[in-house]
């Protein structure tokens, strides 16, 4: 695959400017940084291109994404020059790159070969993440205009759309090819950040091993993409045992309950976002949080001043820092609130390490995280001063809390690991910490409930019922994880101490989610637990993936073996076996999902467009008439409106060029109840209905509409007939089943020209 192979060099090209910022931003780090050198340059590439395109300095295309990598280039050339110790500390981590670039490769390759069996951009929210890409692709400013709603621009996340458009201007891949790349990207840029960053906490305390550090690096990737989560196993079993021909390969879409545990929330994992190939904010955002895990990693070792004078005096560390989370609200805003206290909490760790008070631990944490937070902010500004959203309310969760029988099915298999360490290591903690952990969490659940009787809402507190015991739960794991990282913390053992530490932090916003829920137009918890969740899965498995390899490093596996094999061992081996057992089955849901997705019968190849060739080519070569001959700018190519997950609206969002109004409950998601929507339907529907009509030209005039396509979407809603309505208005494209006609102009354009 020659489109592969482009991408892949081009973000080799990026990854090389990356490796001297990546170094100055972790100079502690057993790894230096080495492996997030890819995650990090994007950033900076993305962040600066964006900047650019929205001051009008250079229009956005190859441009000036050219431009920006050859200055990353030669800053770190400059840089490289006045500090040759740093060439020097890349150079001694040869075999580290190396790994690491293995499995970029791999796991970029693989995801690759999966996406090119279903390749379609059709479905679930694909036609709305190939507008996202289209969207960025064509523009020449930043934000770019938005296809489905003319007259606007895109008021949504899309610095990821971004990023991946980058890749696709340098390796001359458009978005159709990125569209499948870019998930491939996304996957091998996690596996290889994530291998790097195991690694990195383990070695922050002393490893026996010399391939300690790797094993880490490996469970971390198969901990965070191929894992799946119990419910992966019940629905394989029913399956398997279903009446009839049991088969994983042609059951249609089997694989989509593992994410529908519960009755509303989703509960994705990066497994199955991969694997169903949404281009989508989440996703995007991985390999940028897990370099914000790395900064998280840095404070919390404690080896460079935390203050706000080692920010002044070290200005290009503020910088790379204040980028990477910007860049993370940028990309996807609900990262922030989990990525955001994370940092914060391994600040006041620190803090807490050297002596300070709880107070002033917490005052210490926040004066040093103010510097970059206030970066972060001046750098996504124009971002954020670009976004027509909604103000987000917080209320009390009342309904939809989570009961244990579904929360297992999602967390019991990613935290075995983490269980393995707890119980092998002996990882108990000091009663009075895990007093004190247990009391804080409990203090937040009793807020909570007196917040619920004060509100009259009292009633919540019953039909909570079995949600009580996950509370209860929680509440423990964060009492029983605070004492063990205080245990941790005076035997020295910072790397124990640091995988506790993110396991409590993950169960911290746990609880967080099970009280207080973001409000968003979807009901009840939808957004809260599908967006913070998805979050723990890349914290639990850096957690779980250290506390492993620190098994393997540390216990006596002959005595382990032997205390096992005696008859009082007997109970132990059956509930070991049993754990190996569940987790090890938990590897059969992507490569099983993986085949099935390559049995719906879509072409092979990386193009997501393919498919239109045989199933509608009359869109297929509107979608090419659009891609040549008209301007997003300057062009408003009429469609009928679509709904959500439809395929209305599909022109626009293949060639970019704006339609009057599609996926309007979206729109009214990204912009908010005062969205600019009225009258657009209504318009569109009279234009369909009236053809060639005075009326229609003066609606049409009013949004800006130069094209009207006639398609299948538009002869469904409104007649087969609908074509030669326009019989009056010319033609300006015409395919199989498809025409385009040119709207005419204006009388007083006309006088005019």
């Amino acid at each position: 695959m020659a489109e592969a192979l482009r991408w892949y060099l081009a973000t080799l090209a990026i990854g090389g400017a990356g490796l001297i910022p990546a170094i100055v931003l972790f100079p502690t780090l057993r790894s230096r940084g080495v492996l997030y050198a890819r995650p990090l340059a994007l950033v900076l590439l993305s962040v600066a291109v964006w900047w650019i395109g929205w001051n009008g300095t250079i229009p956005y295309g190859l441009g000036a994404v050219a431009l920006i990598l050859g200055w990353l280039w030669a800053v770190s050339a400059i840089v490289a020059i006045r500090r040759p110790e740093l060439v020097s500390q890349i150079a001694g981590r040869w075999r580290l790159i190396l790994g690491g670039e293995a499995v970029f490769v791999v796991v970029f390759a693989l995801v690759a070969l999966a996406r090119a069996q279903a390749p379609n951009a059709a479905a679930t929210e694909k036609p709305m993440d190939l507008m996202m890409l289209t969207a960025v692709h064509r523009a020449d400013e930043l934000p770019p205009p938005d296809p489905w709603l003319s007259g606007e621009n895109v008021s949504y996340y899309h610095l990821g759309h971004l990023t991946t458009d980058t890749v696709g201007q340098l390796s001359a891949n458009g978005p159709e090819i990125g569209f499948n790349l870019g998930i491939a990207m996304v996957a091998a840029l996690a596996g290889s950040a994530i291998f790097g960053l195991a690694g990195d906490v383990l070695a922050l305390s002393e490893v026996r091993r010399r391939a300690t550090p790797w094993v880490a690096g490996v469970a971390g990737v198969l901990a965070l993409l191929w894992v799946a989560p119990l419910a992966s196993h019940r629905d394989i079993i029913s399956r398997l045992t279903t009446d009839g021909e049991p088969s994983l390969l042609n059951s249609w879409w089997w694989w989509w309950d593992a994410t529908r545990v519960f009755p509303q929330p989703i509960t994705e994992f990066p497994a199955f976002s991969l694997l169903l190939g949404d281009l989508h904010a989440h996703v995007l955002a991985l390999p940028i949080s897990i370099v914000a895990l790395a900064i998280t990693v840095s404070t919390f070792q404690g080896q460079t001043p935390l203050t706000w004078r080692s920010w002044i005096s070290r200005p290009e560390r503020l910088l790379l820092a204040g980028a990477v989370f910007a860049a993370l609200f940028m990309t996807n805003s609900w990262d922030v609130l989990t990525f955001g206290p994370l940092w914060f909490g391994a600040a006041f760790v620190a803090f807490r390490r050297v002596g300070w008070g709880w107070a002033l631990s917490v005052f210490n944490a926040a004066r040093y995280l103010a510097l970059p937070v206030g970066a972060a902010l001046l750098l996504a500004a124009p971002f954020i001063a670009n976004l027509d959203t909604t103000s987000r309310a917080v209320e009390l969760v009342a309904l939809d809390a989570s009961d244990p029988a579904n929360w297992l099915l999602v967390w019991l298999v990613p935290l075995l690991p983490l269980v393995l360490g707890v119980v092998a290591l002996r990882a108990g903690g000091t009663r009075r910490a895990a007093l004190a952990g247990a009391l804080a969490a409990s203090l937040a659940v009793a807020v909570w409930t007196v917040l619920q009787v004060g509100s009259g809402n009292a009633e919540a507190l019953i039909e909570r019922s079995w949600g009580w015991i996950m509370l209860v739960v929680l509440v423990l794991l964060v009492g029983v994880g605070a004492g063990a990282i205080v245990r941790a913390e005076g035997e020295r053992d910072a790397a124990r101490s640091a995988w506790l530490a993110l396991a409590v932090g993950a169960a911290v916003v746990m609880l967080a989610t099970e009280l207080i829920n973001i409000e968003t137009d979807t009901a009840g918890r939808f957004n809260t637990v599908f967006k913070l969740w998805y979050h723990l899965w890349t914290v639990i498995a850096l957690a779980g993936a250290v506390a492993f390899a620190m098994v393997l490093d540390r216990v006596d596996w002959t005595g382990v073996g032997a205390q096992l094999r005696a008859p009082s061992g007997g109970a132990a081996a059956v509930v070991v076996a049993a754990g190996a057992l569940v987790y090890l089955g938990a590897f059969v849901y992507a490569p099983a999902m993986a085949l099935s997705r390559g049995n719906e019968g879509q072409p092979t190849g990386l193009d997501a467009l393919i498919y239109l060739d045989q199933s509608n080519p009359g869109l297929a070569g509107a979608i090419e008439f659009a891609q040549t001959e008209l301007d997003p700018e300057r062009h408003v190519l009429l469609q009928a409106v679509g709904d959500a997950y439809g395929s209305g609206g599909y022109l626009a969002a293949a060639s970019g060029v704006p339609t009057v109004l599609n996926w309007p409950s979206h729109q009214r998601q990204w912009r908010g109840p005062e969205a600019p929507l009225s009258g657009r339907r209504e318009a569109v529907e009279q234009i369909y209905t009236l053809g060639a009509d005075a009326l229609s030209e003066q609606l049409a005039s009013g949004f800006g509409v130069t094209h009207v396509y006639v398609g299948r979407e538009e002869r469904t809603q409104f007649g087969q007939d609908a074509a030669e309505r326009f019989a009056g208005w010319e033609i300006a494209w015409e395919g199989t089943g498809a025409v385009i006609f040119a709207v005419p102009a204006p009388a007083e354009a006309v006088a005019a020209s």
